[in-house]
């Protein structure tokens, strides 16, 4: 009987292909091809007659793999970029290299059908054709690096970590002007100096090729690696992919979408919902039929989200009579202080448009039951606590697969419901944006979805797994960066949900600009109670306006003067006197009388304060320090603004209990 080995694989680099991202698409394409790579992998293991443990595909996924799914093809990336192959007894003629090679087939053939349908055709020189393809294929065949270990031991977990150690690939050199996407790789012209005319010539030949699309893909002024155009153009190709495969089988794509929500969109998302409820209203349909037509007299972007109109959206538009062609125009036209910057985009003779439009948004948003859309988006970032540890237990290893599948499965719906968009779901990990009002209770949502998947599983097979799932909402205005969000929201969820909170927590944080305006973190049974989201409630409480900057800068001067951010031995009811104080004292000469009741200082006192989470065995205690920060406050009032604009508030009377 042939001896019984066990095979590890990872596929890298994940940073350097997946954040690297202006846009929402780039987020979301890199995502998507990762894992989609990561599946070829996983088949490629099964054909030679081996049995993938962590993480077990999902039958679905791979049968569209294969051209035999049915219902509607995946979407989103949902295969961790690493795994653990067991069980797979293999003879002599089993071949490791085999996935290497069948994961740089598939990758070569998308790229060769990208490369033939856009480029080649072109009228370039036969000099400049060549030149770009040397750039092409050197940029195509030297970036994935991928890692993988034999052995006999199934109880050994850290060999993939020891191999990565041994570092065997290193990137090819690239001179030339480079990517405006990815940094460190030449843009494809091939110019040796960043020459704009130069430039200019060969991407508008490009951009105006075979097929116009690539115009919208690709917007004017970006000049883009090979790397960065498989991102921006695979999508338009991938239900072409047919592909023999090592082993026997063929490798097909399937359709997938074309436009995804922008950030500005999805930013936008609740308040469009809201404007489109209350079309009828005080001439609303007129005003923003008026806006309508001017942005299209304007020739400013009209169609620009198409397909992708997040559910809220949607849905307002079908209740309310809404032309969906008004919902799907370019995002930030919403945002008046973006659209005030369109008048260098538009032609002369257009700018009498362009006013127009401009007059019609104003007269709207100065309505007060409409407003202006609360101008942040949010990254949402989560990860599963403690289960690299127990994934070395092999009883545990069957258990743990299921209910992350079962997770996976859930998680798209859970992001759809809270008006979000999806950009990676897949083993513990979920990856997702959304509007800011929605965020920590999608969290939330999230969050008790793994923990039942997990209890079913352990109530069902008689388990002991012991995991949690942590959180990190990372905010930014719609101008700052994605990329810059995306890699912090790491550092965020790692270093202070995980380390400094102590896991089965939640942080946020808050970017102005490019500083953090806040950082927040506590254990999620300090956020959530029986009874709902803090916040939320103390949000709730009251009508819009209580919540005043001069409240905010009073008690951060409380808290300094006092020094109330060390230790010190103030009781609880001598601070929520002392708070209540300065909130009194920020009412007097204002003439307002809404004074939130007791409860209210006590619970706004909780999230205020730092907690920190620790384990003792198998039980878990949440510690409050008697340290009291502004942070809590500080987020508190920058909600009030977003749910606001979401017109999320349910406004209770003034003084009901929590």
């Amino acid at each position: 009987m042939s001896k019984q080995y066990y095979y590890h694989f990872t596929l890298g680099p994940v940073q350097a292909f997946v954040a690297q991202a202006r846009r929402t698409r780039d987020f979301w394409a890199g995502s998507f091809l990762l894992s989609w790579l990561s599946s070829v992998a996983i088949k490629a293991v099964e054909t030679q007659g081996g049995k993938i443990q962590f993480p077990s595909p999902k039958n679905d996924y791979m049968s569209w793999l294969c051209g035999e799914g049915e219902g509607i093809p995946p979407q989103q990336g949902s295969i961790p970029n690493r795994f653990k192959a067991i069980s797979a007894q293999v003879d002599s003629s089993f071949d490791p290299k085999q996935i290497c090679d069948s994961v740089n087939l598939a990758w070569k053939n998308m790229a060769r059908l990208i490369w033939e349908g856009d480029i080649a055709s072109l009228p370039l020189s036969e000099e400049q054709l060549k030149h770009c393809f040397t750039i092409w294929d050197r940029q195509v065949n030297g970036f994935w690096e991928m890692n993988w270990v034999l052995s006999d031991d199934a109880n050994v977990s850290n060999l993939l970590d020891q191999r990565k150690n041994w570092r065997s690939q290193l990137p090819p050199d690239e001179p030339g002007v480079k990517c405006m996407l990815m940094d460190g790789w030449q843009e494809l012209s091939g110019l040796s100096t960043p020459n704009r005319q130069g430039l200019n010539n060969f991407w508008e030949i490009l951009r105006y090729g075979p097929d116009t699309r690539i115009s919208t893909d690709i917007r004017e002024g970006e000049f883009l690696c090979a790397l960065a155009f498989i991102k921006r153009r695979f999508s338009r190709y991938f239900a072409k992919v047919c592909i023999n495969m090592p082993g026997n089988w063929t490798l097909k794509g399937w359709p997938l979408p074309n436009a995804v929500p922008s950030l500005t969109h999805i930013a936008a998302g609740r308040w469009l919902e809201k404007c489109f409820s209350r079309i009828n209203d005080n001439g609303n349909r007129d005003l923003l039929d008026q806006f309508y037509q001017a942005i299209k007299v304007a020739s400013l972007d009209v169609g620009n989200e198409r397909d992708s109109l997040l559910p809220a959206v949607k849905s307002a538009c079908v209740n309310h009579d809404v032309d969906p062609s008004l919902a799907s125009i370019d995002g930030s036209l919403w945002f008046e202080f973006l659209l005030n910057q369109q008048n260098d985009l538009v032609k002369l003779s257009h700018l009498s448009a362009l006013e127009k439009s401009k007059r019609a948004l104003a007269t709207l948003q100065r309505q007060s039951d409409i407003g202006s859309p609360h101008p942040y988006y949010a990254v949402l970032l989560m990860d599963g606590d403690s289960l690299g540890i127990q994934m070395g237990d092999v009883s545990k290893q069957t258990g743990i697969s299921a209910a992350l599948n079962r997770f996976t499965s859930e998680a798209a719906n859970i992001v759809k419901q809270h008006n979000g968009f999806l950009i990676y779901a897949g083993g513990d990990d979920v990856l997702a944006l959304l509007g800011v009002s929605d965020a920590m209770t999608c969290a939330q949502a999230l969050r008790l979805s793994y923990e039942a998947c997990f209890e079913e599983q352990n109530r069902q097979n008689n388990t002991n797994i012991i995991t949690t799932l942590s959180g990190a909402i990372n905010i930014g205005h719609i101008k700052w960066p994605l990329r810059s969000l995306l890699l912090d929201a790491h550092h965020l969820l790692d270093n202070i949900a995980k380390e400094q909170t102590g896991r089965d927590a939640l942080a946020i944080k808050v970017w102005k600009r490019d500083k953090p305006h806040l950082c927040w973190s506590a254990p999620w049974s300090v956020l959530f109670d029986e009874k709902g989201n803090r916040f939320e409630r103390l949000l709730n409480t009251f009508a819009h306006g209580v919540i005043s900057n001069s409240f905010i800068f009073k008690l951060r001067k409380l808290i300094d003067e006092l020094r109330l951010n060390f230790e010190h031995p103030l009781t609880e009811e001598a601070m929520i006197t002392l708070i209540r104080a300065e909130y009194l004292h920020t009412l007097s000469g204002t003439g307002l009388q809404n004074t939130p009741p007791e409860w209210w200082f006590c619970e706004l006192l909780q999230l205020s304060k730092e907690h920190r989470r620790s384990m003792h065995g198998q039980c878990a205690t949440v510690t409050s320090h008697n340290r009291l920060h502004i942070d809590g406050a500080l987020l508190l009032r920058f909600f009030e603004d977003a749910y606001q604009a979401a017109g999320a508030f349910t406004r209770p009377t003034l003084g009901e209990s929590a």
